[in-house]
C-alpha cells in the first residue's frame, strides 16, 4: 500500500509540473507585448497589458493559482462591486464646500480581491440644495453593518452630513429610502462563528475587522457630520477614541447618539475630555488606561502644543447640543468627568441623556456644581438612576440657585435700561438699546447660559426628602416646563407639599407633568387638582398607576373645564362607572382635549354607552386608550356606535 502511494505521489507531482509549465507558457504568450500589441491593433483596442489568469480546466493547479495571487498582490489596486467600499458626496447647488467642488468618490477594495470592473454610485440630483454621502460597508451574509451617510445642504452651510450605523433590517440599510439615493449593499463573506451570531457584539467584530474602521475614519475626517447614531451598537471603552476623533474632527456636529451601550467611565471620560477640547482650547493627555493600539490609537491621535505657547482657556465643542448616553454603565466617575468637563461653562450642550445609568449620589452633586456655575443644559434626564434623597436635594439647590441668580440679572439689566433712559429723556439724541446699556452687568457675563427647563428624575429613589426639595425648588423657579417625579413612591402627603408650591408660584410655567407609578390617591388628586385650577400652561398630566378611585376621575373632569389640558392618562387605577361617566360627560363638551387613557379600568356595558356618548359629540379626541378593560362584545358595539355617528369625529387611534 505503501509503494502504490508513493507512486501515485510520483505521478501527480509529475502531472502538476507539466500543469505548471504549459500555464507558464500562456501567462507568456499573454503578456507577450508583441501579441498583445497585435491583437489590440486587429481590435481597435488599447495596448494596456492583460493581467494573466489561471487555466480554468486545471482545479488542482496549486502552484499556477498561488502565482497568480502574487502577481495579483503585486499589481495596482482594483474593485469589484462584491468587495467595495464606496463614499460620494454631491452638491446640485454649485456652491464649493472646503475647497472642492462638492462632487467626489473614493473607492476602497482589498488589494487581493477583485478585477479591472469599477462600478460608481448614482445620485438622484432632483432635490435643489441636498448633498448626500454614503458608505456601504462590506458584511457578513445576513448579519452586518451598513454605514449611511446622508448630507443636507443647510442656508450658510457646506455639505453637512448625519452618520448612522444601522442593522441591516433598519430603512437606512435596505435599498429603499434615503433622499433619492440608490443604495447598494455589499457582501463579504465571513467567518461561520461571525455570520451565526446575533446583536451587536456580532456585528461590533465586523465593523473592527478587514481594516472597516479605518474606512469609516475617512468619512469621519471630512467635518461634515452634523449627526451620529451609534446606538445599540455594543460599544465599550475601547471604541471611545473613535468617538473621539469623530468629534474633534466635525465641528458643525450637533447631535451624538450613543444610547445602549458599554462605554462606562472610562469611555465616558474619553467623550467628556473631546467635547471640552473640541473648540481648539488645550488638548489634554488621555488616561493612560484609555490608550489602545491599532486604528483606535491612530484615530485619537491629535497635534498638540508646544511648551513654549501660554496655556489657553479649554474651549468646548462648538455646536454638540444633544448628547445620549443612557443606558452605558456610567456610574459615579463617568458623570463627574462629563459634569466637568463636558457639561460646566459650556453654552452649546443643552440635552444630556444619562437615564438607566449607575448615578448615585456623588455623581448627582458633581453635575450639581456644574449647573451651579453655569452651563447651557434645558433639559436633564436621570430616570432609572438611585441617585437618593441627598443627591436630589444637591441638583434642585443648584437649579434654584442659578434661576434666581438669572433673574436677579435680568432684573438688574431692566432696572439700568430705565435708568439710563430717564437720564437721556431730554437729550437730543435717544438712548441706546439694553445691550449698550449693560455691556458689564452680570447678565452679559451669564450669556450663553440657560436655566433648566426640563427636569426628568423618574425611578431616581428620592423619597419623601428628594420630594420636599422639589417642592422647594418650585417656590421660585420661572423657567422649568417638564417634570417627572414617576416611580418613586411620593404619597398623598409628598404630593400635597408638591402642589402647595405650584400654588403659590403662578408664574411657573409648567406644561408637562408626570406622576406615574406612585402611591397616590383621592387626596392627593384633590390637593392637586386645586393647585393647577385655571393653569394657562398646563398641556400634559399623567397620573396612571396609582390608587385613584371615582373621586380623583370626578375632579379630573371638573379641571377639563378650566384647564386647556391635551393628554390625560388615567389608566390602571382603580375607577369604575361613576368616574368614567364623569369623564365621559366632561369629554362630550371639551374641546382641548387630544389624548385620554382609561387603560386597566373595567368598563362594563354601563361605562361603555357613557363612553359612546362622548365620541359622539367630541370633535377634537384624537388617541383613546381603552385596552385591558375587559370590554365585552356588547360594549364593543356601543363604542362604534358612537364613533359611526359623529361625522367630525377626529379620532385616528383607539386601542
Amino acid at each position: 500500500i505503501m509503494s502504490q502511494g508513493d507512486a501515485f505521489a510520483a505521478a501527480e507531482l509529475r502531472r502538476l509540473r507539466d500543469d505548471g509549465r504549459q500555464n507558464a507558457a500562456r501567462r507568456q504568450q499573454m503578456v507577450d507585448p508583441r501579441r498583445h500589441q497585435q491583437r489590440g491593433q486587429e481590435s481597435g483596442e488599447g495596448t494596456s497589458e492583460a493581467r494573466p489568469r489561471p487555466h480554468v480546466n486545471a482545479p488542482s493547479n496549486l502552484s499556477a493559482t498561488l502565482e497568480h495571487y502574487r502577481q495579483r498582490m503585486q499589481s495596482p489596486r482594483t474593485t469589484r462591486p462584491e468587495s467595495r467600499m464606496s463614499i460620494s458626496s454631491a452638491s446640485t447647488n454649485g456652491r464649493p464646500g472646503n475647497g472642492d467642488a462638492m462632487s467626489e468618490t473614493e473607492d476602497f477594495a482589498d488589494p487581493i480581491v477583485g478585477d479591472g470592473s469599477k462600478v460608481g454610485d448614482s445620485l438622484d440630483t432632483g432635490r435643489q440644495g441636498a448633498a448626500s454621502a454614503q458608505a456601504a460597508v462590506p458584511m457578513g451574509p445576513g448579519r452586518g453593518l451598513s454605514i449611511n451617510v446622508q448630507a443636507t445642504q443647510l442656508p450658510g452651510m457646506d455639505g453637512e452630513a448625519t452618520l448612522a450605523v444601522d442593522t441591516p433590517s433598519s430603512p437606512s440599510s435596505n435599498g429603499s429610502g434615503g433622499g433619492g439615493i440608490n443604495r447598494k449593499r455589499s457582501h463579504l463573506a465571513r467567518d461561520s462563528a461571525l455570520a451565526g451570531g446575533h446583536g451587536g457584539s456580532n456585528a461590533r467584530d465586523i465593523f473592527r475587522s478587514s481594516g472597516q474602521m479605518e474606512k469609516l475614519s475617512c468619512v469621519i475626517g471630512r467635518g461634515r457630520l452634523v449627526m451620529i447614531n451609534f446606538s445599540q451598537r455594543n460599544l465599550n471603552h475601547h471604541d471611545a477614541d473613535l468617538i473621539r476623533s469623530s468629534i474633534m474632527s466635525n465641528p458643525q456636529l450637533s447631535v451624538l447618539k450613543l444610547g445602549y451601550n458599554n462605554l462606562g467611565d472610562v469611555g465616558v471620560g474619553v467623550i467628556a475630555q473631546a467635547i471640552r477640547n473640541g473648540g481648539g482650547g488645550p488638548r489634554e493627555e488621555v488616561p493612560a488606561a484609555t490608550v489602545r493600539t491599532g486604528i483606535w490609537s491612530r484615530l485619537s491621535q491629535t497635534p498638540r502644543a508646544s511648551p513654549s505657547e501660554p496655556p489657553r482657556q479649554p474651549c468646548h465643542h462648538p455646536s454638540l447640543s444633544v448628547l445620549d448616553l443612557g443606558f452605558n454603565n456610567v456610574g459615579d466617575a463617568g458623570c463627574a468627568s462629563l459634569a466637568g468637563n463636558a457639561v460646566s461653562r459650556n453654552p452649546a450642550l443643552s440635552t444630556l441623556y444619562l437615564s438607566g445609568n449607575a448615578v448615585r449620589e456623588a455623581g448627582a452633586l458633581a453635575l450639581a456644581s456644574a449647573i451651579s456655575g453655569g452651563c447651557g443644559l434645558k433639559s436633564l434626564h436621570l430616570t432609572a438612576n438611585r441617585v437618593g434623597p441627598a443627591g436630589v436635594r444637591g441638583l434642585m439647590r443648584s437649579i434654584a440657585e442659578f434661576d434666581v441668580t438669572m433673574q436677579m440679572a435680568r432684573q438688574d439689566r431692566e432696572n439700568r435700561v430705565a435708568l439710563r433712559a430717564e437720564q437721556q429723556a431730554g437729550a437730543t439724541r435717544s438712548g441706546d438699546d439694553e445691550g449698550q446699556a449693560g455691556d458689564d452687568d452680570d447678565l452679559s457675563r451669564l450669556r450663553g447660559f440657560r436655566c433648566m427647563e426640563e427636569l426628568y428624575l423618574g425611578g431616581t429613589q428620592m423619597e419623601s426628602v428628594g420630594c420636599l426639595a422639589v417642592s422647594n425648588m418650585l417656590l421660585t423657579n420661572l423657567s422649568l416646563r417638564v417634570i417627572c417625579l414617576s416611580d418613586n413612591g411620593l404619597n398623598d402627603q409628598d404630593l400635597s407639599l408638591f402642589s402647595q408650591s405650584l400654588s403659590r408660584n403662578r408664574e411657573l410655567p409648567l406644561e408637562v407633568l408626570r406622576l406615574s407609578f406612585n402611591k397616590l390617591t383621592c387626596v392627593g388628586v384633590e390637593t392637586l387638582m386645586n393647585a393647577i385650577w385655571g393653569s394657562k400652561t398646563l398641556r400634559e398630566i399623567k397620573l396612571d398607576n396609582n390608587q385613584i378611585k371615582d373621586r380623583g376621575a370626578q375632579l379630573a373632569a371638573v379641571v377639563l373645564t378650566s384647564v386647556n389640558l391635551e393628554v390625560l392618562d388615567m389608566g390602571f387605577n382603580r375607577l369604575t362607572i361613576v368616574g368614567i361617566k364623569a369623564l365621559m360627560k366632561s369629554l362630550a363638551e371639551n374641546r382641548s382635549l387630544t389624548t385620554l387613557t382609561l387603560s386597566g379600568n373595567i368598563l362594563d356595558t354601563n361605562a361603555s354607552k357613557a363612553v359612546s356618548y362622548a365620541l359622539a359629540y367630541n370633535r377634537t379626541i384624537r388617541k383613546l386608550y381603552v385596552d385591558h378593560c375587559s370590554l365585552s362584545y356588547a360594549a364593543q358595539r356601543h363604542v362604534a356606535a358612537g364613533i359611526v355617528s359623529n361625522s367630525n369625529l377626529a379620532l385616528r387611534v383607539m386601542s
